[in-house]
């Protein structure tokens, strides 16, 4: 059985002057930085799928400030999938999160969403 090709995950280019982050002192810019790069490294875990659905899911894509979150059912259209093999990606890549290892990898940044 082959797997369906997910389509690639776009980058948000908005410019300078626009960006989110053009206000945030060098510390909050910093602080952004390492949390991306945690998540990142989290995300690599998970498989292809899992990592599109969650990108897109809760708006990881982009620069240092994500995007836009998208509901399952965006996430559905965007990816091609069923409406039932988006909710599996999801919640398996959520039970991986959950694990002890991964989570302890991101709960020092949990102040940032706050």
């Amino acid at each position: 059985m082959s797997r369906k090709k997910l389509p690639s995950v776009p980058l948000c280019g908005l410019p300078h002057s626009q960006h989110p982050t053009s206000n945030y002192s060098a510390e909050r810019i910093a602080e952004l930085s390492l949390a991306r790069d945690a998540i990142d490294q989290v995300l690599a875990e998970l498989t292809e799928q899992q990592r599109v659905i969650l990108k897109l899911r809760f708006g990881l894509i982009g620069s240092i400030e994500y995007g836009y979150s998208h509901t399952l059912e965006e996430c559905r259209h965007l990816t091609g999938l069923t409406r039932e093999r988006v909710g599996q990606f999801h919640r398996e890549a959520i039970e991986k999160l959950r694990h002890p290892c991964r989570k302890t990898k991101l709960e020092g940044f949990a102040y940032l969403v706050t």
